[in-house]
C-alpha cells in the first residue's frame, strides 16, 4: 500500500490534471485548432486544442535585463507542459485592470501606457529578453509544445491598433514626431505616423522572430481611426517570413457592429483564394447566451450563424473561444442547437478536414520490381485549405502535404516512402464549395519487401496517410470514422492482405555504400553514380530498381551529404 500511495503521489504531483487529458487527434491537428483566449484554465474540453500562456516582462525580470526569474519561469514551463498545444501572449502592454506591466528598469519613451514601437533601445532589450525565454524554452524541451507566439505589436492592447479617441491619436502624433494634431485636416500628420509606427511594428516583430526561429507568429491585426495612419506592414513580413507571420483579427460577434462583428480583414490574406499564410479570429466578446456580450441573436447575429458566416467567407485555421463559452451548458440558442454543440460544431470545421472518399489497389498482390498504382479520391470538408510550410531559415513557404505509403508486417513498419500529391493538397477547395478530388501514385515494389526465394510469398499491411513536406513526419490525421482509421498513428488501412512474390538479389555491404550491389563488394564510381542519380536532400527517396539497393545510408529519408560521407568512408575501388 505504501508503494501504491507513492506512486500516486508522483502522478498527483508531476502529471495535472490536465496533461491526462486525452485529446483527440482530429482536433490535435498541425497547424489548426480551436484555443482558449489568453488564458489556459478551461482547456479542459476535448475539442479544445490549448491555451493562451501569458507572459509578462515585469514578473521575468523583475531586477534587469541580464537574467531571468526562475520562480516565474517555473510556472510558465508548468503552464506549458500539460500535454496540450500553447500559445505565448505577450502582455507587454497596459491591460484593463492588470495594472503596469513593464519592468521598472525598462525606461523607455511610453505613449498611452505602452511602449513606442519605434524606440531601438526598446528593440535592444526586449531582444535580450526574448532570446534567454527562448534559450529556456529549449534547454527545457517544450518548444514543440508551443504552437506559436503572439507578440505585443506596439498598438493599443498588444495589436496593431490605434482606432482610439481622437486626444489618444493626437498623443501618438506628438510621440512620433509627426506633428500636433492627427485628423482630416492634417493627413500629412496621420501619414507620418502611419509610416513611422509601421516601421517600429515591423522591428518589433522582426525582434520576436529572431528570437523565436523555430515558431511561428501570429500578429493581430487593426486599424486607425483615419486610413493614412494605419499600419501597412503585413505585406513585407510575408515577403520576407512567408508562412511563419500568420494574421488574426478580432471583432467577430459584437452587438455594437450592424454587420455582427463581421469585418473584411482577413479578404485580402485568408480569402476564398489563400496562397500565403494561416489566419485566425478572435470573438469580440463571447456569447451573451453565457453572460459575454457578443452574438446578439436580437440582431440577427445568432452564435452558430455569426461561426458559420466566418468560416465560410473567410479561410480560418484558427480561433480562440472565451471560457464562458468553453465550458457553457446546454443552453438553446434560437437556431435550436445548444451553444456547446456548436463549439463542437466550430472545432470540427476549422482548418482543413480531409476525408479519404475511396481508394483503388489496381493490383492486391505484385512480384518484386512490379510498378503498383495507388489511386485516391479525398475531399477537404474544413474551412481552409492543407496548407504546409516548406521551411527554409526564416522563411517558410507555402506548399502541399506530401502522400506517404507504408507497408507493415507484425506491428513493424518495413518500408515507408513519401510522394508529392497531383494536385497539391493545398488547391482542394474547402467548405462549403469542397468537391471531391482524386489523385494517383505509382512506384515499383522494392526487392526489399520480397521473401527468401523467388517464388515466396509475403503478406503486408497497406498504409497512407498525409504528412509535412519537410521530412519531419509530422502526420495530418484523417477524419474518416470508420474503423480502417488508425487515429494513434495516423495512417490509413488500405488492406491488411497485400501480397509481395518473389526476392530480390542479395547486397553485400549495401548498407556502407556498395549501391550496386556487386559480387566483389567494391564501393567505387559507379555507386557514387548511383548515390549522385538518387541525391534527394529533402526526402522521399526514389525506390531502386532490381538488383540495386537503396542510397538512403543512413536511413532519414533522404539521400544527401550524410548518405555521401557513409560511401566515400567505406570507399573500396
Amino acid at each position: 500500500m505504501a508503494i501504491l500511495f507513492i506512486i500516486f503521489t508522483f502522478l498527483f504531483l508531476f502529471f495535472p490534471k490536465n496533461s491526462l487529458a486525452n485529446l483527440s487527434p482530429l482536433f490535435n491537428q498541425e497547424g489548426q485548432g480551436v484555443f482558449q483566449c489568453h488564458d489556459n484554465n478551461n482547456i479542459g474540453a476535448d475539442f479544445i486544442k490549448g491555451g493562451g500562456v501569458v507572459i509578462r516582462w515585469d514578473l521575468l525580470q523583475p531586477q534587469d535585463n541580464e537574467r531571468l526569474n526562475q520562480a516565474e519561469l517555473s510556472r510558465i514551463l508548468g503552464l506549458i507542459r500539460n500535454h496540450k498545444k500553447s500559445y505565448l501572449h505577450f502582455m507587454i502592454y497596459f491591460p484593463n485592470g492588470v495594472g503596469n506591466v513593464f519592468p521598472s528598469w525598462l525606461n523607455v519613451g511610453m505613449v498611452n501606457n505602452t511602449v513606442q514601437p519605434w524606440d531601438p533601445v526598446y528593440h535592444q532589450k526586449l531582444a535580450k529578453f526574448l532570446s534567454l525565454l527562448n534559450q529556456a524554452f529549449e534547454a527545457e524541451g517544450v518548444i514543440d509544445s508551443i504552437e506559436y507566439i503572439e507578440p505585443a505589436a506596439g498598438g493599443m492592447w498588444g495589436s496593431t491598433h490605434l482606432w482610439i479617441n481622437q486626444n489618444d491619436l493626437n498623443k501618438w502624433v506628438v510621440a512620433a514626431n509627426c506633428g500636433s494634431v492627427c485628423d482630416d485636416s492634417h493627413k500629412d500628420a496621420c501619414r507620418c505616423l502611419g509610416q513611422k509606427f509601421t516601421a517600429g511594428v515591423n522591428a518589433v516583430f522582426d525582434t520576436y522572430l529572431a528570437a523565436f526561429p523555430k515558431l511561428p507568429m501570429m500578429m493581430i491585426g487593426g486599424s486607425c481611426r483615419y486610413p493614412e495612419c494605419n499600419y501597412s506592414g503585413f505585406g513585407s513580413l510575408i515577403t520576407r517570413y512567408g508562412m511563419r507571420v500568420m494574421k488574426k483579427e478580432a471583432g467577430l460577434g459584437s452587438p455594437y457592429d450592424g454587420t455582427c462583428g463581421l469585418r473584411p480583414y482577413l479578404g485580402q490574406v485568408c480569402g476564398n483564394n489563400p496562397s500565403m499564410t494561416k489566419c485566425g479570429q478572435e470573438p469580440y466578446g463571447d456569447s451573451v447566451f453565457c453572460g459575454g456580450v457578443g452574438f446578439d441573436p436580437a440582431k440577427g447575429c445568432g452564435y452558430k450563424k455569426n461561426y458559420n458566416d466566418s468560416l465560410r467567407t473567410e479561410r480560418i485555421s484558427y480561433f480562440c473561444m472565451y471560457s464562458r463559452d468553453i465550458n457553457c451548458p446546454g443552453i438553446d440558442t434560437p437556431s435550436g442547437e445548444r451553444v456547446n454543440q456548436i463549439n463542437r460544431w466550430v472545432a470540427e470545421k476549422v482548418g482543413s478536414q480531409i476525408f479519404l472518399l475511396n481508394y483503388n489497389l489496381d493490383s492486391h498482390q505484385k512480384r518484386v520490381g512490379d510498378p503498383l498504382t495507388i489511386t485516391l479520391s479525398w475531399q477537404n470538408q474544413g474551412s481552409a485549405p492543407l496548407i504546409g510550410p516548406i521551411k527554409q531559415g526564416e522563411k517558410w513557404i507555402p506548399s502541399s502535404y506530401k502522400l506517404f505509403v507504408e507497408f507493415a508486417k507484425d506491428n513493424q513498419v518495413k518500408l515507408y516512402q513519401e510522394f508529392n500529391l497531383n494536385p497539391p493538397s493545398n488547391t482542394w477547395l474547402p467548405y462549403p464549395v469542397s468537391t471531391p478530388v482524386s489523385s494517383s501514385t505509382t512506384f515499383n515494389i522494392p526487392s526489399t519487401l520480397g521473401g527468401e526465394s523467388e517464388s515466396s510469398t509475403v503478406v503486408y499491411k497497406l498504409y497512407i496517410g498525409l504528412t509535412d513536406p519537410n521530412g519531419e513526419r509530422k502526420r495530418f490525421a484523417l477524419r474518416n470514422t470508420d474503423g480502417k482509421n488508425d487515429l494513434t498513428n495516423r495512417r490509413y488501412l488500405l488492406t491488411d492482405s497485400f501480397t509481395v512474390i518473389g526476392k530480390g538479389l542479395d547486397c553485400p555491404l549495401g548498407e556502407k555504400g556498395n549501391l550496386n550491389c556487386s559480387s566483389d563488394e567494391k564501393i567505387n564510381s559507379a555507386d557514387l553514380n548511383i548515390l549522385l542519380s538518387s541525391w534527394a536532400p529533402r526526402g522521399p527517396v526514389p525506390v531502386p530498381p532490381p538488383g540495386q539497393r537503396e542510397a538512403d545510408l543512413n536511413n532519414d529519408n533522404k539521400v544527401n551529404e550524410k548518405d555521401l560521407t557513409i560511401l566515400l568512408k567505406n570507399w573500396k575501388p
